[in-house]
């Protein structure tokens, strides 16, 4: 899922038939790719087309740049139709990458080509930069297209191309000896352009011939490594391994940020670690999470830290870099994982999630957040000085901020919290009577955040997922794209009256509570919500509150702590004092004030409250009675 310039674009591939296109297209085979442009605002869609052949297409990934959309994928037809290129190249060999280039704005084709040799190619992935298209995969191919280098290696060569983004013309393309790890199944790998070199961070080793350049070696199982290329040759500036332990490569993740990349992985044992870290588990039984920072200028390794617990840490499934600050998530089963807050395990497996600082690995904070069962498929992205986490919950009693409850066997969750300190500041679950997951799919976000809106993308199973288009469940897996919004507006406040206006009590006494009307966003003024058709009302939203008192009705004005109810029973002391409410948005929409009530007085009248005394201290014990003066 990408969103940008108010447009949303999705893609993967499916075997339905009747998916909702707007050109006429067809599922041409058994599994076709599906390209969407919604509306950012309204989840209407702009533009859908599939794009495929009389056989598979599979593994895609997608760039957006400069008002063009870039794909690349897997293509296995050897028969008509052929995956529709603008080039008259045709499919080699069993699957070939399949590449093209689409206006973003109406989804035509502005080309697209075959690229393969006369056996397999698999798991590419691309990225974009300064009008040319780069691609990393691997071949099974002794006669790739290439234009220098090296023979074909033999089983799982990697490959690198670039194509002229213009055209889809080969610029350069090379092999780059052989790697033993699927990118994108066991690990995945990342393209990054930095300076003027294109950088290639994968999970290697395993016994793979992987081109080294400074005589780093495979340290038994696969692990981080990194390999920078010259932009416009394609010439190899260096290559290295980045661990000396049992780094185990299942769901790493990447991301760069200039002259860095860092990745988020397992180890199922010691590693090479820069802070005197160590592993907390089993080893070879249990796994602990494997974070790191690569410097692309230096060719040298920033930090690596492991972070984990006596049991396992899940597969990290992604990890975001914003002001400095690396965010990422895991599903831990361990009691023990480190936290800085006190949180605890509540299930048999919880979200972890972490802050880093960028320059040195170390965490700033970390937190627990689940139920009392599991939560896994875990997503993390990080703007606007929050931390949204999306996830998948099995559990009845995960953390929610606005009353919602678990509907199905899985349900969406996401969870916002404050950026600088880690603090939950709304949260809540999403989904139907079926199963939600978040699947392998939308690359290369599953979640996004713009000011107050959050996007989120997935596969439900449920024929009830909430939807605001009456739109209806149509197979065993559809996809469902969210919108929720953060702060939305239209508060009603219908008056901003105190009852009662002022109280006279007795001094030390009791006094009766002061009530103001709510303060909300009606349910029928929000979007209308369709469960397999069937239309319901929102709930509505409440305001917050924050009860403040002063001893003159001029103020000055104080919060009183823990006073966040509709209504208000003040304590009564032996001065007059004064009392109002106000209404505001939560701290995730700035705490912004919506509505300040009335004054209410609370007066103190010329007597004292009675004051009992009962003649001394008297013990009892249970079932017992005392009497307390009297006869």
């Amino acid at each position: 899922m990408i969103v940008e310039n108010g447009m949303v674009y999705m893609m993967q591939n499916l075997s339905s038939t009747d998916f909702p296109v707007t050109d006429g297209s067809v599922n041409s085979g058994f599994s076709d790719f599906a390209v969407v442009c919604y509306d950012a605002n309204s989840g209407a869609i702009q533009w859908s087309k599939y794009l495929g052949s009389g056989g598979s297409e599979t593994a895609p990934d997608m760039k957006l740049d400069n008002g063009k959309l870039y794909i690349v994928g897997v293509s296995d037809s050897l028969v008509a139709p052929f995956f529709p290129v603008t080039d008259g190249s045709t499919n080699s060999g069993s699957n070939d990458f399949v590449v093209a280039k689409l206006d973003a704005g109406t989804g035509n084709i502005d080309f697209a080509t075959y690229i393969g040799g006369s056996s397999s190619e698999t798991k590419p992935i691309l990225t974009v930069d300064n009008d040319n298209v780069y691609i990393y995969g691997l071949s099974q191919s002794n006669d790739y297209p290439t234009t220098f280098g090296p023979a074909w290696p033999g089983f799982n060569s990697q490959v690198i191309t670039c194509l002229n983004g213009t055209t889809g013309v080969i610029q350069w393309s090379q092999y780059f000896g052989a790697n033993n790890i699927y990118p994108g199944t066991f690990g995945s790998a990342i393209l990054h352009v930095s300076g003027n070199q294109l950088c290639l961070g994968t999970a290697a080793g395993g016994g793979s011939a992987y081109p080294i350049t400074d005589g780093s070696v495979d340290g038994g199982l696969w692990q981080p490594a990194i390999s920078c290329f010259d932009l416009t040759t394609g010439a190899l500036n260096w290559s290295s391994y980045f661990a000396g332990g049992l780094s185990f490569t299942l769901g790493f993740h990447w991301i760069a940020d200039g002259n860095n990349i860092y990745y988020s992985g397992n180890t199922v044992g010691a590693n090479t670690v820069t802070d005197g870290s160590f592993f907390n588990g089993t080893p070879g039984a249990t796994i602990d999470t494997y974070l790191g920072s690569i410097n692309l200028t230096a060719y040298s390794l920033d930090w690596a830290r492991i972070v984990g617990g006596t049991f396992n840490e899940g597969v990290p499934r992604s990890i975001h870099l914003d002001n400095g600050k690396i965010y990422t998530a895991v599903s831990s089963a361990s009691p023990d994982h480190p936290v800085t807050d006190g949180s605890t395990l509540s299930g048999g497996q919880d979200f972890v999630l972490m802050r880093l600082d960028e320059a040195t690995g170390v965490t700033e904070w970390s937190t627990y957040i689940g139920g009392e069962n599991l939560e896994n498929q875990v997503q993390v992205y990080a703007a606007n000085d929050k931390v949204y986490l999306y996830g998948v919950s099995q559990s009845t009693t995960y953390p929610t901020t606005n009353g919602s409850t678990n509907t199905g066997a899985s349900d969406y969750v996401v969870s916002v919290y404050d950026a600088s300190n880690g603090v939950l500041t709304e949260s809540t679950y999403i989904g139907g009577s079926g199963t939600e997951s978040l699947a392998e799919i939308f690359y290369p976000e599953r979640i996004f955040a713009d000011n107050s809106d959050i996007y989120f993308a997935g596969v439900s199973q449920s024929n009830d997922y909430p939807t605001t288009n009456a739109s209806i469940f149509g197979g065993a897996n559809d996809w469902v794209f969210t919108k929720l919004d953060l702060c939305p507006e239209g508060y009603v406040t219908p008056n901003d009256s105190i009852f009662p206006d002022t109280l006279t009590v007795c001094a030390f006494g009791l006094a009766s509570e002061f009530i103001v009307p709510p303060v909300f966003i009606p349910g029928d003024s929000l979007p209308l919500i369709y469960r397999n058709g069937s239309p319901e009302t929102q709930p509505q939203i409440q305001a917050e509150y924050q009860w403040q008192v002063a001893d003159f009705d001029t103020g000055p004005w104080t919060d009183l702590p823990g006073a966040v109810q509709s209504f208000y029973l003040p304590s009564v002391g032996g001065i007059d004092q004064y009392f109002r409410r106000i209404s505001k948005t939560s701290a995730c929409c700035g705490d912004s004030i919506i509505a300040t009530s009335d004054i209410g007085a609370m007066l103190i009248g010329p007597d004292a409250a009675p004051v009992v005394n009962a003649g001394g201290i008297f013990s009892m014990c249970a079932g017992s009675s005392v009497q307390i003066g009297g006869i």
